[in-house]
Formats: structure tokens, sequence, C-alpha cells
């Protein structure tokens, strides 16, 4: 059973996410920002009018919850992602395919 755990108050929680649409051709993706209680801080959304992959559109989205915790001054995080082949692109520097990896490194 999976329940969420409150973090150390000097730590934020960063959860991003992202979706496809191939029938109209677009991704969305989203970051949000939580304090060690779980209220949320700042959140942040986008649509984009192009098709991904899903491992692209994923990593997009944790590169544009990054962005939103600098732009906040928020510096202690723990990220989030349901994205287990990016956070390891990440973490692990796990060898993906070019346009992925471009979106990690940045």
């Amino acid at each position: 059973m999976v329940r969420w755990c409150p973090l150390s108050v000097e730590y934020f929680k960063l959860d991003t996410d992202a979706s496809l649409n191939t029938r109209i051709g677009c991704v969305g993706i989203g970051a949000v920002i939580r304090d060690h209680c779980g209220h949320v801080l700042v959140a942040s959304s986008q649509r984009i009018d192009m098709s991904y992959t899903v491992e692209i559109t994923e990593a997009m989205a944790m590169l544009q919850g990054n962005v939103l915790a600098v732009e906040t001054w928020v510096v202690s995080i723990v990220v989030e992602s349901g994205a287990l082949s990016v956070v390891n692109q990440v973490v692990y520097e796990v060898p993906m395919s070019a346009d992925v990896g471009i979106v990690v490194c940045d």
C-alpha cells in the first residue's frame, strides 16, 4: 500500500506529470510544488501543440518543474515522477534516445 509521508521541514516536494493526446496532436505537461505538510505552494501547466513520445513529454514536465523551482527560489526539493525511464536517465545517466537526452541535459 502506498501512502503519503510528510517530508522534513526543510524540503519541498516537486511532482511532475505529462499527458498525450495523439488524436489532436498535442501534449500537456505540469508540475506542482508542495511544502512538508502537503500544501501547494506553486503549480504550472502547459499545453504544447505538437506530438512527442511519452518519454520526451515526461522529461519536458520534469524540466518545467525544475525551472519552476528555480524561478520560485525553492532549492531543497524531492522530485517525484511516474516516468521511471526518465528518472533513471537523470539519476543514473542511463542512455536514452538523443531526443530525450537533450531534454534531460537541460
